[in-house]
């Protein structure tokens, strides 16, 4: 699909006419007046095209790699289940991943290692967090541009490619074949365009899902706040289940996932609680309920950790070749 920008420069300035027959000094001038705004561009972009692939492959070590609270639904056919009976004493990092390397048994009064949200997600929300999991997994990578992804070596192609462009010098012919490049290396970016259109239906999806079950966990009293933070969110959540100062503490964390990990332990607790209690089915189901939001609010978590990840390519990147057209057809008006 692709060849080297010069090469592809090269052809489309040998092709082009644009330019043919007007006054040697006008090339001259629109050719200084777009490698200006090239230059421009490069100012603005340069440092940011050498990390945008980086940014959208990285993994974030302080997300867990797993989930948080659907990890039972991804579980592989035959794996064994979190066990109960034991407790991870030493770890050691393989292969880039902490690993447990010796066990020990359980305290008799230790608490289980998940908490059990005896009820399937609906479709939707099952939809989501398939959608999800292998930017969970990857701790916050972009799968479709990850080692294997579908549009790994395009992305990486055409943001080598377009940086290449706005570096080159300035010459007469420079305004020959900038509108074909634009548009070639805009249609070899599109799909990415529409991953990150696509990304962003799935925060508000998720997060329309997060607070139907938002409202159900905090009594359905209605008055959840549609645009609040997730981590506002995730606190509501727990107002029926856990302390004050339990809540406090999750409310203090510094994103919805770190808010999320804080909150596993209380309501794990409280679960071990109300099922000691054999005449309190409703501190039972209100763990349920608590469960079932911080279950898609997690989803909403990766699916706005996404976004972001995409706003910042989509400033950096794919808005790069619209910028390269604007460019070329305000300064490039030699032919007109």
């Amino acid at each position: 699909m692709f060849s080297n920008v010069r090469a592809v420069a090269v052809v489309l300035i040998a092709a082009c006419g644009a330019c043919a027959g007007t006054d040697v000094q006008a090339q001259t001038n629109c050719s200084a007046g777009y490698h200006s705004a090239l230059e421009k561009l490069l100012t603005a972009r340069g440092g940011d095209l050498n990390a945008a692939m980086a940014m959208m492959r990285a993994s974030d070590p302080a997300l867990p790699g797993r989930w948080i609270y659907a990890q039972a639904l991804f579980n592989a056919k035959g794996s064994r289940p979190p066990v109960d009976d034991r407790v991870c004493v030493d770890k050691a990092r393989v292969a880039g991943r902490v690993r447990c390397t010796r066990y020990e048994p359980r305290p008799i009064d230790a608490l289980p290692s998940e908490l059990v949200i005896n009820t399937q997600p609906n479709a939707d929300e099952l939809r989501v967090l398939k959608a999800l999991n292998d930017t969970v997994v990857g701790r916050g990578l972009a799968p479709e541009v990850g080692n294997n992804g579908r549009y790994t070596w395009v992305t990486q192609r055409a943001t080598s490619d377009l940086k290449t462009y706005i570096s080159q010098p300035e010459h007469p012919a420079l305004c020959s074949g900038g509108r074909e490049v634009a548009e070639f290396y805009g249609n070899a970016l599109r799909p990415l365009q529409k991953r990150a259109e696509d990304v962003g239906e799935m925060v508000k999806k998720a997060r329309a899902l997060a607070l139907t079950r938002v409202s159900e966990a905090s009594g359905g009293s209605g008055d959840v706040p549609a645009d609040a933070p997730l981590i506002d969110l995730v606190a509501l959540s727990l107002k029926a289940t856990l302390s004050a100062e339990q809540v406090a503490e999750v409310a203090n964390e510094k994103t919805a996932i770190a808010a999320l990990q804080r909150a596993k332990s209380g309501l794990i607790a409280a679960q071990v609680d109300a099922a000691k209690e054999v005449a309190a089915p409703e501190a039972a189901g209100k763990v349920v309920a608590a469960g079932r939001a911080v279950r898609i609010l997690e989803a909403a978590a990766y699916a706005e950790l996404m976004a972001e990840r995409y706003r910042k390519f989509g400033m950096a990147v794919l808005s790069l070749p619209r910028d390269i057209q604007a460019a070329h057809a305000q300064a490039c008006t030699c032919g007109n």
